[in-house]
């Protein structure tokens, strides 16, 4: 049983940057999935026959990734916190072929890719958004796309 009222003790002197310390596990379990339909809809509209490259970015335990990397030969997924990287890669299913990745956007370089299909599911809020659309334009595929998932998306709401 999970104590949600338990304290975080810290000297006067301690600050906690990092605000997902510790919380990889509960992603990974508690997080909701992506609905079927929400990938239907995805491979659809982009036309996803099982080729290219997906690049999930801020891609956290790995939930978005598994959804879409049946969709493509292959995912670079990739997210600064490197404990929701190694939740990610432990809970990976056999038979992905995923390149998971430490770092952020701000670290994308326009030498990579290409890449059909880029995703932030539930993180670009996170990011510098206007540099990091920018520096898509140049890596994606001639008629790859750009998927962008948050909370407020059409999954979650009535």
């Amino acid at each position: 049983m999970l104590d949600f009222n338990m304290e975080v003790k810290m000297s006067d002197n301690q600050v906690q940057t990092d605000p997902f310390e510790g919380t990889a596990q509960y992603y990974s379990s508690f997080r909701p999935r992506i609905p079927h339909q929400v990938v239907d809809y995805i491979a659809s509209r982009f036309n996803l026959d099982g080729k290219g490259t997906l690049l999930d970015i801020g891609c956290g335990t790995g939930l978005s990734t598994f959804a879409l990397a049946p969709l493509f030969d292959k995912t670079v997924a990739f997210d600064a916190d490197l404990a929701m990287l190694k939740e990610a890669k432990r809970r990976e299913p056999s038979g992905f072929n995923i390149e998971w990745q430490h770092r952020s956007d701000k670290d994308i370089t326009d030498t990579e890719g290409p890449y059909r299909l880029a995703i932030a599911c539930r993180a670009f809020h996170w990011m510098d958004q206007y540099s990091l659309l920018k520096k898509l334009h140049d890596i994606l595929e001639i008629g790859g796309g750009i998927a962008l998932i948050g909370d407020g998306s059409f999954w979650t709401g009535d």
